[in-house]
């Protein structure tokens, strides 16, 4: 079974988080200071939560879950904690951003072009507007019936969900996930599947904001670990997983380091807190 981990920067250690009554940890502040949960079904209605992460080791209590509660959904916090993002179900899919302190949610249209099911949604630069990873059709089927064509693009909206530039994504597959750097300057674009339909292949690209450019990565990273850094976790076939660091540019190992976790468990995923030193962490 899973087990999440929280590191603690006064015992500059990591502290189990139990099980929470068949809720698992969605997504971590900004500053580790606060998580997303989620509750699954299990013979209760589902539901959603923000709690503070000094509450989980008791264990949640109803009057946590009521306290805490917000809208159901896969929420993604922004760059500085103040908001949440997540995407209405259906089509075309909806923005929708949540006040963390008074928990207005604001339905955000996308004015200029229609979103389709699928189409990837997160914070923009620095917390600003969004971007979408789509699909664009760019030849019709033609007169002789063939097949249409289609392109990857990033799209960068404002906050009212104005278009504000394309970039053309030269990619074989689907683009999954966009996660931006610190300070918006490059985009790790993830993807898990071919455009072909085909077996789940992962790959991984960086874009560069800037100059529009996009480079192929040879390994698969987590995300940003900051403006030129990236990390992923390396799970090896004996011994214990490994936090890595990687040069965004090279791809060249900046550091490892081994989470001091007991037991024979190996790590699938790492939430990078960036908060005051040392950064804390939410380790599923």
């Amino acid at each position: 079974s899973g087990r999440s981990y929280h590191y603690d920067p006064v015992s500059r250690g990591y502290r189990p988080l139990p099980d929470l009554d068949t809720g698992a940890i969605v997504a971590a502040s900004p500053d580790g200071s606060r998580v997303v949960v989620a509750q699954g079904t299990g013979g209760k209605t589902g539901r959603t939560a923000i709690v503070d992460i000094d509450r989980l080791p008791a264990g949640l209590t109803e009057a946590d879950w009521s306290a805490g509660a917000i809208p159901d959904g896969f929420w993604s916090w922004s760059p500085d904690g103040t908001r949440l993002l997540s995407t209405e179900g259906g089509r075309p899919p909806e923005p929708r951003v949540l006040d963390v302190r008074t928990r207005a949610v604001t339905r955000v249209p996308i004015a200029l072009y229609r979103p389709q099911y699928g189409d990837g949604l997160s914070w923009g630069p620095r917390g600003r507007g969004f971007v979408v990873s789509r699909w664009v059709q760019v030849r019709d089927r033609g007169a002789a019936g063939g097949q249409p064509l289609f392109a990857a693009e990033l799209a960068v909206l404002d906050d009212a969900g104005r278009l504000i530039r394309r970039y053309p994504l030269p990619l074989p597959s689907q683009v999954d996930d966009v996660r931006l750097s610190p300070g918006g300057g490059r985009a790790l674009l993830l993807s898990f599947r071919p455009a072909d339909g085909g077996q789940p292949d992962r790959r991984a690209w960086v874009l560069d904001l800037g100059t529009g450019s996009t480079t192929p990565l040879g390994t698969v990273p987590t995300g940003w670990y900051d403006e030129r850094t990236l990390f992923r976790v390396d799970v090896p076939a004996a011994g214990p997983s490994e936090i890595v660091l990687l040069d965004a540019s090279t791809e060249r190992v900046v550091r490892r380091s081994v989470p001091p976790i007991a037991g024979p468990r190996q790590l699938s995923y790492v939430g990078l807190a960036r908060g005051t030193p040392p950064p804390g962490a939410i380790v599923p």
